[in-house]
């Protein structure tokens, strides 16, 4: 019976994969075929070089903050170089295959290289995401009052998803305080509601049961930190993106940007994603984008050249693999 569930969960993965493969390539080409060569190459021509630098040195900085977040939680037992390595391996898996393969290279490495229960690791994740959550709540809540005339549909979408946002919190919380009491209750009305049978919501459950094992003492303590460090990624994530619109000459206000990187940073969390979402961030984020002022066509011409720009930050990224392994695995057989 294990085997021939574990059959059908593996042949429901190939095919979700499949479907997400398909709606990229879709997505994608509708962000192609809303632009012109004319428009994509005014687009390069265009291009700020000084911002371009500053885009790459803001995306090295939020790679160093997000690995600063999971030391925060990891823990003194694992030296920050070696979460910097787990790091980057995340981003580029998550970049160039799925979302979920990201975070299984990040559980495995943290496993085998150094030791970290895949309870401990996943445990770790979860409250990274949770501070990046509260910080992402507060900056789509703030934003909203300067935007609210501008952005026409999108209005109750973002109330839905603050309000979204604010619940999850509440469950996490109420987790925290009375553990594996709330667990089994939410674990009881997640059967009756029939969703335990999808595959995010087990792994979201697995994780929250690790939450609910923990020390409710120690959990609070560690947010006390984790929060402030999502702040400053997020900090440093909306100077990132502000610098890779200002590459392609796209002026927004302060709190345009702060608007439109809440989003930004919400449609990354949605689960049909793949390559780095491509096609779905691409066609949100054009739109988004649109609701301030750039024409539609030379939005999508924008997001053709910054999905390009995304992915070559991310291969950059390699360069510290062999010197991690240069430094690091050296020292270790020498010990």
């Amino acid at each position: 019976m294990a085997e021939s569930s574990n059959r059908t969960s593996s042949r429901a993965s190939i095919y979700l994969n499949a479907v997400k493969i398909i709606l990229a390539f879709l997505l994608a080409g509708y962000v192609v075929s809303q632009t012109h060569f004319e428009q994509v190459r005014a687009i390069v021509e265009g291009i700020s070089l000084p911002w371009l630098a500053v885009y790459f040195v803001l995306f090295v900085l939020s790679t160093l903050a997000k690995a600063l977040q999971y030391r925060i939680v990891i823990g003194e037992g694992v030296a920050y170089p070696r979460v910097l390595n787990v790091v980057v391996v995340q981003n580029i898996a998550s970049s160039f295959l799925a979302a979920t393969v990201g975070i299984a290279s990040y559980a495995a490495l943290f496993r085998l290289e150094h030791g970290v229960k895949v309870s401990r690791a996943m445990t770790a994740f979860l409250l990274t995401k949770i501070g990046d959550i509260i910080a992402i709540c507060l900056l789509l809540v703030f934003s909203l009052g300067w935007v609210w005339s501008r952005i026409s549909i999108l209005q109750w979408v973002s109330v839905m998803l603050a309000v979204g946002m604010i619940l999850f919190l509440a469950i996490f919380f109420l987790l925290v305080a009375y553990r594996e009491t709330f667990f089994a209750l939410l674990q009881r009305a997640l059967r009756w509601a029939h969703l335990m049978n999808f595959s995010i919501v087990h792994k979201v459950m697995d994780a929250l049961e690790a939450v609910s094992q923990q020390d409710r003492d120690a959990i609070l303590r560690t947010m006390r930190w984790v929060i402030p460090g999502s702040f400053l990624y997020l900090g440093v994530s909306l100077a990132w993106l502000y610098a890779g619109l200002r590459v392609f000459d796209i002026r927004l206000t302060a709190w345009e940007v702060a608007y439109s990187s809440a989003l930004y940073y919400l449609v990354t969390y949605v689960p049909i994603q793949i390559f780095g979402g491509l096609g779905v961030t691409d066609t949100t984020m054009m739109y988004v984008y649109s609701q301030f002022g750039p024409a539609p066509a030379r939005m999508a011409a924008v997001m053709i050249g910054l999905r390009i720009l995304v992915y070559l930050m991310n291969l950059s990224l390699l360069v510290y693999l062999p010197l991690y392994a240069a430094l690091y695995k050296s020292s270790d057989s020498g010990n």
